[in-house]
């Protein structure tokens, strides 16, 4: 076959590319998508760390009674998360991330706040 007729690209169907755009136009697009899922779900994954790492080395023995409990479960619950839900949307991922920082950020700027009256 002459190059450039039906039947000719490399799918055997005359498409070019994927879905039979232009070739990479679809892929390119879900690439995109992937790559800014991936970014979320990484954000969220570093939040629960440095999460982590502040509870535990720098400001354990700074916490009220019970907030500590609530930062460490809220982190293992969004870490458990992250596990079973490793094929989420960005949303998802996203949303999460509130949902955390909806518990640990009135704590810590309660902690905040403590250290500058001391």
């Amino acid at each position: 076959m002459a190059s450039g007729t039906p039947g000719s690209s490399s799918d055997g169907h005359g498409r070019k590319g994927a879905k039979g755009g232009a070739p990479g136009a679809d892929s390119d697009g879900h690439l995109a998508m992937a790559s800014d899922t991936h970014s979320a779900e990484e954000a969220l994954s570093k939040l629960c760390s440095k999460i982590k790492t502040i509870l535990l080395e720098k400001l354990q023995d700074k916490f009220e009674a019970g907030d500590k409990d609530s930062i460490e479960k809220a982190v293992h619950q969004t870490q458990e998360w992250l596990d079973k839900n490793q094929l989420a949307e960005k949303g998802e991922f996203e949303s999460k991330r509130k949902e955390l920082l909806g518990v640990v950020s009135p704590i810590m700027a309660k902690v905040c706040c403590q250290g500058r009256r001391s």
